[in-house]
């Protein structure tokens, strides 16, 4: 596609790319003043581009919504002016949320390439996605996309949603730490193996993790090693609890070596290193 001619003007052939760029190249006219879209050359040994006009550019290339210089997209509309169409008619015309469905268009319809979001919507994922946001069902907040399940096209709106400011950063790795910790809890049927692992990675890693996040500043390396001590915790009080009937509150030194022992031993036999079998509440 990027090699095939898109238009062919006076004393110049254009590709799609070079027609994209051309079309996306704005200032003011070295020519004739004009501010505006800037596609042309004045000849072919003058690489300073200049406007429709002074470049004998011919057709049409004034959006007829907003009356912007530019690629015309559809019907007479900039891809902008296109995309926002097309959000006003899928998003639903008697919002529950209607700061949402704003939130949603402006956030939307302000970026770079428009053109993208044109054919992101098309994902049926993505209608699905911002019909819930619109309709109240999924609160247009970092945890209401996370509830809403997981995908790219949860990310990036996530993304455009931060990028503006709509909603406030977040760290990448903390919350599927988060995510990742509630479901490994969830998957412990013993309530003694459940409750000291809970306070263990609640009051101290995960709220270190947390006064550690900032904004730009990636976890992702302590995040590891929580995960690591959680999940050999749950190992270990797993296999405290079926081998020998006890808890962490009657746990002995001669308990741990014991299991440090088991451990070690199993590694020696498995290249791998993977410990040794445990009830599906241990795996990771």
């Amino acid at each position: 596609m990027a090699n095939k001619l898109r238009v062919y003007w006076p004393g110049d052939q254009l590709c799609h790319s070079c027609f994209y760029t051309a079309m996306h190249t704005n200032g003011i006219c070295p020519s004739c003043g004009h501010d505006g879209v800037l596609p042309g050359r004045r000849n072919l040994t003058d690489p300073h581009p200049v406007c429709l006009s002074c470049a004998g550019i011919p057709g049409d290339f004034t959006c007829g919504t907003c009356r912007g210089e530019g690629e015309i997209y559809r019907r007479g509309q900039c891809a902008r002016c296109a995309l926002r169409e097309d959000l006003c008619k899928i998003l639903p015309h008697h919002p529950a949320d209607l700061a949402a469905k704003q939130t949603l268009i402006e956030a939307l319809c302000s970026v770079d390439r428009p053109e993208s979001n044109l054919t992101w919507k098309r994902n049926i994922q993505v209608l699905e996605l911002l019909g819930g946001i619109t309709s109240g069902a999924i609160p247009l907040t970092h945890g209401g996309l996370t509830a809403a399940g997981s995908g790219r096209h949860i990310d990036h709106l996530r993304s455009l949603l931060q990028h503006h400011g709509l909603l406030p950063p977040r760290d990448e790795h903390l919350t599927p730490f988060e995510v990742w910790l509630a479901d490994k809890l969830d998957a412990i049927d013993s309530p003694a193996v459940r409750a000291p692992v809970e306070q263990f990675a609640t009051w101290h890693h995960l709220r270190w993790l947390r006064s550690k996040s900032r904004p730009g500043q990636s976890t992702d390396g302590p995040k590891r090693s929580a995960t690591q001590e959680c999940t050999e915790t749950i190992k270990f009080l797993i296999w405290l609890e079926q081998t020998h009937r006890r808890t962490v509150a009657d746990c002995t030194q001669q308990d741990i070596d014991e299991y440090l022992a088991c451990t070690i031993h199993d590694d020696s036999e498995n290249p791998a290193g993977s410990a040794p079998q445990k009830s599906p509440g241990a795996q990771t």
